[in-house]
């Protein structure tokens, strides 16, 4: 079980549990466990949030939140 910490509130996410498909859509398409967290892929690294806000957050202004803004 990996672990990493969500850049923008600093909760400790369980990659395992957000990476995890519980279902798939009719076409196939994976789905996950929303209350698991979420992720987002910027600069060629995933990012980790605890809730879609967060990740909003991160969207908005990514610099802010990686120490070089």
């Amino acid at each position: 079980m990996a672990k990493v910490k969500d850049p923008v509130c600093g909760v400790e996410i369980d990659t395992d549990g957000v990476n995890n498909q519980v279902a798939s859509t009719s076409s196939g398409a994976s789905q996950t466990d929303p209350t698991a967290g979420t992720k987002q892929f910027h600069d060629g690294v995933w990012y980790y949030f605890d809730s879609l806000d967060c990740r909003v957050r991160f969207m908005a202004d990514p610099d802010s939140f990686m120490g070089d803004g």
